[in-house]
C-alpha cells in the first residue's frame, strides 16, 4: 500500500509540471497575439496617417499648381501685351548689338568677366524663353542638348571649378555638337528678332566663354578661379574625354527618354506639346526626315513610331560623336590669326624678302644737302658752298609755303607745327649766315655761333652713347644656375660641367667684360641628398664643390624633381638676367609626368609624396623673371616638360647630344639673353617718355584687289660712287609712284610698325613690300630727315657691300655675297605726314648676326659678316663701320636690312640715334676674334686698349675657322673654305644669283 501510494504521489506529481510547461505555452502564445494586434492597430493607424499626409500634400500641390498656372498665365498676357514686346525686342536688339561689338574686346581685355556676363544673360534668355515657349507649348524644346550643355558650363563655371572630368566635358560638347547645332538648326542673327538672338546666344556664348578660359585668361587666372583647367594640362587626353562625353550624353539622353518621350509621350503623340524631334521628323523637306525615309523606315506621313525614334536618337548620337572628334585634336594646337605673329616691343622687326631689289632706277640728280659740318665748314669763306646755301634756302622755302597751307586746313596739327617751327630755324638761320659771309666781321660771328652749336650737339650725343653703354653694361650681370639630376647616369654630364666651367666664364667675360654668378641644386630621389649651392662669381668655388658630388642614387627611375625646383626658387638670384639650365634623363614623380606602367619604375604613381602642387613651384620660380632652359638626355622627361611648360609657358630647349658640347650650348644661350635684354633695355631708354602709335596688329594678309591705290612721292638716296662720297650727304633722286597698304600693321619692332603693301614705281608692275612706319608719336621722331637718315645708312651699307663682294670675289673661290635690301622713301601725296619706308617682303627665317654695341650672336656666328663689319673699319681708315648685321641667309648669299653706322663723327646720323663712334667701334673690337677671313682680306688686328684687345687664339670659342656652322660655337663653314684666288668670269653664277 505505501508503494503504491507513492507511485500514485510521483504520478501527480509528473502531471501537475505538464499542466505547469502548458499554462507557460499558453501565456506566451496569448502575448504573441497581443504584440501582433498592436502592430496591426499601428499600422492601420500609420497607413491612415499617412494617406492624410498624402491628401494634404496633394491638396498643397493642387493649391500651389493653381496659383502658379495663375501667375504664368498673368505673365503669358502681359508677354502678349504690345508694349512689352516692343521692350523686349528693343533689350534684345541692343543685347545682340552689345554681343556682337563688345564680346570679343571683352575676351581679349578683360577674360576674367567674361563668365559673369555669359552667366548673367544666360539666366536672362533662358529663363524668358521657357515663359514665351511656355504659353506655345514649346517648352519642350528646352529639354534639348543645348541647354543641358549651358546648365552643364555654368555649374563648371560657378560650382565645380576644379572638375577636370567636367571641364573636358564642357569644352567638348561646347565646340562640339553646340557649335555645329547653329548649321543644323539653321541660326541666323537678327537683332531685332528675340527669339533668333537667343538662338545665337545659347550655341555661340558656351564654346566663346569656354575658348576664353582657355586660350586667353592668363595661366595665374586659370589656377585661381579655373584650376582645371591648369591640371588638365596642355593636351585633352581623346579617349578620357571621349569616355565621359558620351556618359554625360547618355546621361542627358536616358532622362530626355524618361521625362519627355516616356513620360510625356502621350501629350507630344496627341499635337498638345511640340519637341525637337517631332519638329524635325514631321518636317518633309528637313534632312533628318528625308534620310530616315531613304533608310525605308516611312515618310513624315507616316507618323513617328518607335523605329524612326531609334533611328533619330541614333542619328543624333552619331552628330555628337563626329562633332567632339576634332576637339580633343585641336585642344593644344590653337592657331590665333591675330596674335601669333604679334612681335613684343623689345624684338628685332622680322622684314624679309623675296628679291632685294625693287626696281630698275634711273636716278635723277636734285639740288645738294648742305654739309653741316662744323671743321668744314669754318674753314674759310672760300669752302663754304654759297650755291648749296641758296639751294637749300629755296627748297626749305617752298616746302614752308606748302606746309602753311597745310596748317591753314588742320591748325590742330601739332607735328604739322612743329616741322613748321623747325624749317622756319633752319631758314632763318641759312639767311643769316648767308648775309654774314660776305664780310670778315660776319664771317667772325658765324663761325662762332656754329662753333657753340656744334658743341652743344656734340655734347649731348656723348652723354647719350655714354648712357647707352652704361646699360649695356648693367644689363650683361648674368645668374646661372644649373638644376642638375645628380644619380648614377649622369656622371658625364656632372663631369662635364665641372671641367668646362672656365670655358663658360672665360667667354661670357670676353664677349661682356662681366663673369656670370653660378650656382648649383642637383636633386636624386626622395629622401635622398640635395646639394645646393648659392650664386659666386668665383668659379674656383663652383668647381670645387661640384668635385665633391658624387653622382649616386635613384631607387627607382624617376626621381625628385620638385625638391629641386623648390630649392631653385629659394636662391639669391639678384641680376637682370636670370638663367635656370635644368639638366635630366628622367622624369619626376607622378603618373601625370611620364608614360611608364606600374611601380617597377615609379615608387610614387599618385605624385609627390610630399603633396607639393606644381603650379606652386612653377609660379614661384617664374615670378621672379627666370628663363628656363631644359637639357633632356632622352624621351622620358618629354611628358614632364610639357607639362611644366603648360604652367610655366615657354621652356626653351637647349640640344645637346655629347656631354663635351654641354657648355658650348649653354654659352650660347647665355650670350643670347644677354643681348635680348641689352637690346630691349635700350630700346625702352630710347623710347622712354615717348607715346607709341595706336594700331591694332593684324597678321592677315588683305584682299588687295579692295584696298585704296595711293598716289605717292617717291623719294631714292643715290648711291655713292667712292669711299670719300660716303663722308658727304648723299645726293637723292624724286619719282612719284603708287602704292596699296594694309590698314593695320602685322607686326611692331622696338621702334617701327610693318605693313604688308603693294608697290609700284614709274608705272612698273605692282610688287609685294613691306611699309615701315615709326611707332613713336613724337613729332621728332616722324619728320622726312629722320626717315631719310635711315636711307642714306642703309645706301652707304649697300656700296660697302659691293665693294666688299669685289674684294671677296678676287680672293675666294664660290665667295658669300653681302646683299643689302634696295630701300625707298614714300610720301602720300593727300597727306604728306604719312611717310614711309618701303623694302621688298622677305620670308625666309630672320637672323641677327651682330649689334651696334659688341654683341655677337654665338648660335648664328658667321666669319664672313663679323670679317665685313671688320673690313669696314679698315676700308674707311677707321672713319665708320657698319653693325647692326641682321637679315636672311639664303642658298649662297646673306640678303641684309636695317644695319647701323658708328662713324667718328657723332653728329652724323644723329637722328637715328644708333652712331655710338668711336666708343662703338671699340665695343665691336671688344669682342671681334680675327678669322681667317681677316687674315686673307690683309685686314691688320687693331690694339684698341687693355680691355678691347682682339683676339685671335684657334682654339676660341667665337672664332674659329676649322669646322662647320653646324657646331656652332666653331663657326667657319665649308662655304667659307677655299680661299684660292679665281678667274672673275666665274662670278657668273653670283649674278645670276642676284638677278632671281
Amino acid at each position: 500500500m505505501t508503494k503504491n501510494k507513492n507511485t500514485i504521489e510521483e504520478e501527480e506529481e509528473d502531471n501537475n509540471d505538464e499542466l505547469d510547461l502548458y499554462d507557460f505555452l499558453e501565456v506566451i502564445s496569448g502575448k504573441i497575439d497581443s504584440v501582433k494586434n498592436q502592430i496591426e492597430e499601428r499600422k492601420e493607424d500609420s497607413r491612415q496617417q499617412w494617406q492624410r499626409t498624402k491628401d494634404e500634400v496633394e491638396e498643397q500641390k493642387r493649391l500651389l499648381k493653381i496659383e502658379l498656372e495663375k501667375h504664368i498665365h498673368l505673365l503669358s498676357e502681359n508677354l502678349k501685351k504690345p508694349n512689352f514686346i516692343r521692350i523686349r525686342d528693343k533689350i534684345s536688339f541692343t543685347i545682340g548689338v552689345a554681343n556682337t561689338c563688345f564680346s570679343p574686346l571683352i575676351a581679349v581685355r578683360w577674360p576674367h568677366i567674361l563668365p559673369i556676363i555669359y552667366t548673367i544673360q544666360a539666366f536672362y534668355f533662358i529663363t524668358l524663353r521657357f515663359l514665351i515657349y511656355k504659353q506655345k507649348h514649346w517648352h519642350y524644346f528646352t529639354f534639348d542638348l543645348c541647354y543641358f550643355v549651358n546648365l552643364l558650363t555654368l555649374i563648371y563655371l560657378w560650382i565645380l571649378p576644379s572638375s577636370k572630368i567636367l571641364f573636358a566635358v564642357c569644352y567638348s560638347l561646347t565646340h562640339g555638337p553646340l557649335a555645329l547645332a547653329i548649321v543644323l538648326w539653321k541660326n541666323s542673327l537678327v537683332f531685332h528678332s528675340f527669339d533668333k538672338v537667343t538662338s545665337i546666344f545659347i550655341h555661340m556664348y558656351p564654346p566663346l566663354t569656354m575658348f576664353t578660359l582657355r586660350w586667353i585668361l592668363p595661366v595665374d587666372l586659370q589656377l585661381k578661379y579655373y584650376p582645371a583647367i591648369v591640371n588638365t594640362g596642355s593636351k585633352l587626353p581623346m579617349g578620357t574625354s571621349m569616355f565621359y562625353t558620351i556618359i554625360f550624353y547618355l546621361m542627358w539622353q536616358i532622362l530626355y527618354y524618361t521625362f519627355i518621350v516616356y513620360g510625356r509621350g502621350h501629350k507630344v503623340a496627341s499635337g498638345l506639346r511640340v519637341t525637337s524631334y517631332t519638329w524635325l521628323l514631321n518636317n518633309k523637306k528637313g534632312f533628318v526626315s528625308r534620310l530616315i525615309q531613304k533608310l525605308g523606315f516611312g515618310g513624315p506621313n507616316d507618323g513617328i513610331n518607335r523605329y524612326k525614334l531609334f533611328i533619330y536618337f541614333l542619328l543624333q548620337f552619331l552628330f555628337m560623336l563626329i562633332s567632339i572628334l576634332p576637339v580633343s585634336l585641336l585642344y593644344y594646337q590653337y592657331i590665333s590669326l591675330t596674335t601669333g605673329s604679334i612681335i613684343s616691343d623689345g624684338d628685332i622687326p622680322k622684314d624679309t624678302v623675296d628679291s632685294v631689289r625693287l626696281t630698275k632706277r634711273i636716278h635723277r640728280m636734285s639740288a645738294p644737302t648742305i654739309d653741316w659740318d662744323a671743321e668744314k665748314t669754318l674753314s674759310s669763306v672760300v669752302d663754304i658752298d654759297i650755291d648749296a646755301l641758296d639751294a637749300e634756302f629755296e627748297r626749305l622755302s617752298v616746302d614752308f609755303k606748302s606746309k602753311m597751307i597745310e596748317l591753314r586746313k588742320n591748325p590742330n596739327n601739332m607735328t604739322l607745327r612743329h616741322t613748321l617751327t623747325s624749317t622756319k630755324e633752319a631758314l632763318i638761320r641759312i639767311k643769316t649766315w648767308s648775309s654774314l659771309v660776305n664780310t670778315a666781321d660776319g664771317l667772325a660771328i658765324m663761325k662762332k655761333s656754329m662753333a657753340k652749336q656744334h658743341e652743344k650737339e656734340l655734347l649731348q650725343r656723348k652723354y647719350e652713347v655714354d648712357e647707352i653703354l652704361k646699360i649695356s653694361k648693367v644689363q650683361s650681370a648674368i645668374d646661372l644656375c644649373f638644376l642638375m639630376d645628380c644619380t648614377g647616369s649622369m656622371r658625364e654630364y656632372l663631369h662635364a660641367t665641372k671641367t668646362q666651367i672656365y670655358q663658360l666664364t672665360e667667354c661670357i667675360r670676353q664677349l661682356y667684360s662681366i663673369k656670370p654668378n653660378l650656382a648649383f641644386v642637383g636633386y636624386r630621389d626622395i629622401n635622398e641628398n640635395l646639394d645646393k649651392l648659392d650664386f659666386t662669381d668665383d668659379e674656383n668655388i663652383f668647381q670645387e664643390f661640384l668635385t665633391k658630388i658624387q653622382a649616386m642614387g635613384g631607387d627607382d627611375t624617376c626621381e625628385d624633381v620638385f625638391s629641386g625646383l623648390e630649392t631653385v626658387a629659394q636662391l639669391s638670384w639678384s641680376t637682370p638676367n636670370r638663367l635656370l639650365v635644368h639638366i635630366c634623363d628622367a622624369p619626376c614623380h607622378g603618373q601625370d609626368y611620364h608614360e611608364f606602367q606600374g611601380t617597377a619604375n615609379d615608387n610614387y604613381l599618385k605624385g609627390d609624396p610630399k603633396n607639393r602642387e606644381l603650379s606652386t613651384l612653377m609660379f614661384s620660380i617664374k615670378r621672379l623673371g627666370i628663363t628656363y632652359c631644359k637639357i633632356p638626355l632622352n624621351e622620358t622627361t618629354k611628358k614632364m616638360f610639357e607639362e611644366f611648360a603648360f604652367v610655366f609657358g615657354s621652356i626653351s630647349e637647349i640640344y645637346v647630344s655629347d656631354p663635351t658640347c654641354l657648355i658650348k650650348r649653354i654659352i650660347e644661350k647665355t650670350s643670347s639673353i644677354i643681348q635680348s635684354c641689352i637690346e630691349s633695355t635700350i630700346s625702352s631708354y630710347r623710347n622712354s617718355n615717348k607715346q607709341i602709335k595706336s594700331y591694332t596688329l593684324f597678321s592677315k594678309e588683305p584682299d588687295w584687289n579692295s584696298l585704296e591705290i595711293y598716289d605717292v612721292n617717291v623719294t631714292e638716296i643715290i648711291p655713292p660712287n667712292t669711299i670719300d662720297d660716303i663722308f658727304h650727304p648723299l645726293l637723292i633722286s624724286k619719282t612719284n609712284g603708287k602704292i596699296k597698304i594694309a590698314p593695320n600693321p602685322f607686326a611692331k619692332g622696338s621702334i617701327r610698325f610693318a605693313f604688308y603693301g603693294q608697290y609700284s614705281s614709274d608705272d612698273s608692275p605692282f610688287v609685294d613690300v613691306v611699309f615701315k612706319e615709326f611707332a613713336s608719336t613724337d613729332p621728332k621722331a616722324n619728320t622726312f630727315i629722320v626717315y631719310q637718315e635711315h636711307l642714306e645708312i642703309q645706301a652707304i651699307a649697300q656700296f660697302l657691300a659691293e665693294q666688299f663682294n669685289a674684294e671677296q670675289q678676287r680672293l675666294f673661290r664660290n665667295f658669300i655675297p653681302i646683299i643689302y635690301a634696295d630701300a625707298d622713301l614714300i610720301q602720300q601725296t593727300i597727306n604728306p605726314l604719312k611717310i614711309y619706308q618701303v623694302e621688298r617682303r622677305m620670308h625666309q627665317e630672320w637672323r641677327k648676326w651682330n649689334n651696334n654695341s659688341g654683341g655677337v650672336s654665338l648660335s648664328e656666328y658667321s666669319t664672313i659678316l663679323q670679317a665685313f663689319s671688320h673690313w669696314t673699319y679698315h676700308i674707311t681708315s677707321g672713319r665708320l663701320m657698319v653693325v647692326d648685321l641682321q637679315g636672311v641667309k639664303v642658298d649662297r648669299a646673306y640678303l641684309l636690312t636695317d644695319p647701323a653706322l658708328h662713324c667718328n663723327d657723332l653728329l652724323r646720323f644723329r637722328e637715328t640715334r644708333t652712331n655710338l663712334g668711336v666708343k662703338g667701334m671699340r665695343q665691336f673690337f671688344r669682342t671681334h676674334v680675327c678669322s681667317d677671313v681677316c687674315s686673307k682680306l690683309n685686314i691688320p688686328m687693331l690694339n684698341t686698349g687693355s680691355n678691347s684687345i682682339l683676339l685671335s687664339r684657334s682654339d676660341s670659342l667665337l672664332c674659329n675657322a676649322t669646322t662647320k656652322t653646324t657646331d656652332i660655337l666653331n663657326v667657319q663653314t665649308t662655304e667659307e673654305n677655299n680661299f684660292e684666288p679665281i678667274d672673275k668670269n666665274q662670278l657668273e653664277t653670283i649674278e645670276n644669283f642676284e638677278l632671281c
